[in-house]
């Protein structure tokens, strides 16, 4: 019978092809790893997240494309710098924020603090920019709100923009681990890196099913980026007008 993990070390084609073919690893992750509901949790996270990033950044991008108020620079470029600021510099304060909400250990503490996004910010309100204010006039003229404008006007037109936003947040909430790491204490809550984590132990490390689910792992977004990877395109490269 041959060991798990033996053909690791040294380097070989053996270690990445296998030699026998079996979905016996798939099998011990979705079923004695309760793997679904760690892919659930994962999911769940990250297309509320989306969700929610969608129209946090796209109306705070509008109200700094479009609206007038005192210091509108000073603030937007300090919200820019907050880009500078490492992850890891922000882990504690977020951390006792959460923990003063009482959101410890669920999975709001995975979206809540990360939904507002600098760089959301910045890559919507350059769409926004892009966008005529001949147009907003004339919605104004036939008596749209403010919102209205944002609703009918603005968001068609940045799509792109969104597009690309949304699928930066998916990838980065679905491949996120320290903050999931250090936020959640039970199992029931955990998401699929940190399950990922758990197969790595003092006395085993199980090969075979950290690659089956790093596999797993990984059809959700390339799926999703092989998908909308021409908005992708357009909202980095291009405006957001049509």
């Amino acid at each position: 019978m041959r060991k798990s993990g033996q053909y690791v070390y040294p380097l070989s084609w053996r270690t990445f092809v296998p030699v026998h073919f079996t979905i016996d690893n798939f099998r011990v992750i979705f079923g004695e790893r309760s793997f679904w509901l760690f892919i659930q949790n994962t999911l769940v996270v990250s297309l509320t997240m989306v969700a929610l990033s969608w129209y946090v950044n796209s109306m705070a991008a509008y109200a700094f494309s479009r609206a007038a108020f005192r210091a509108k620079e000073w603030v937007y470029l300090t919200i820019l710098g907050a880009m500078l600021i490492p992850l890891d510099a922000s882990i504690v304060p977020t951390y006792l924020i959460a923990r003063g909400l009482h959101l410890e250990d669920s999975l709001w503490a995975l979206i809540v603090p990360w939904v507002a996004e600098p760089f959301g910010i910045f890559l919507l309100r350059q769409h926004i920019d892009e966008i005529p204010r001949d147009l907003d006039q004339s919605a104004a003229i036939d008596g749209a709100g403010f919102l209205q404008i944002y609703r009918y006007i603005v968001l068609p037109n940045i799509r792109p923009g969104q597009i690309t936003l949304a699928i930066m947040k998916f990838l980065w909430a679905w491949s996120a681990f320290f903050w999931p790491l250090v936020i959640l204490d039970s199992k029931v809550h955990m998401v699929l890196p940190v399950a990922i984590a758990t197969l790595f132990t003092e006395e085993q490390t199980y090969w075979g099913q950290i690659f089956a689910a790093a596999s797993v792992a990984v059809v959700p977004m390339a799926v999703l980026f092989i998908a909308l990877q021409r908005y992708y395109v357009r909202g980095v490269v291009l405006s957001g007008m049509k």
